[in-house]
């Protein structure tokens, strides 16, 4: 009897472990010109900036300062951060979801954006559309001038 508890309450402690350990996921977006070099991240994790964390974020960024700037909004009209909380999303995510990816005042300006694939989750494609359609596990940058739109894409 009592080993049969011991082996009930490790196994609960496992159990419980390890949907603690579950991991979210956090990928960067880093931005560049001769000026300036800023990251941004969207992700499951709560320290994205992809404006998607309940009660943390927003649907809209605060208005942008009078020079370059580049910001992550949310392109689905359809998606409400008052009823869909991705800060504990492990991959698979049962949905798709896009990331507008905004770089603005930027006449003229150069704009390199980096990734790391190995930063996305190993399940569903990702693909950065706006200046063509790139497929985020393959291709590390994009590199374009002026005002640009982007949209990142999960499916």
């Amino acid at each position: 009897m009592f080993k049969r508890i011991v082996n009930s309450i490790v196994m609960i402690l496992a159990i419980i472990g390890s949907v603690a350990a579950q991991p979210t996921w956090l990928a960067s977006l880093s931005i560049e010109t001769t000026n300036l070099n800023n990251t941004l991240y969207f992700g499951g994790s709560p320290t994205a900036t992809d404006l998607f964390d309940v009660g943390l974020d927003s649907l809209a960024p605060p208005a942008p300062p009078s020079n370059y700037y580049a910001y992550l909004q949310i392109a689905d009209p359809n998606f409400s951060n008052l009823s869909q909380d991705i800060r504990a999303w492990t991959s698979p995510y049962n949905g798709s979801i896009d990331w507008t990816l905004v770089v603005t005042n930027a006449e003229g300006i150069e704009t390199t954006i980096s990734w790391d694939s190995g930063e996305l989750p190993a399940q569903g494609s990702f693909t950065i559309g706006g200046v063509g359609s790139i497929n985020m596990r393959t291709q590390s940058s994009i590199v374009f001038t002026g005002n640009q739109i982007l949209t990142v894409q999960y499916r």
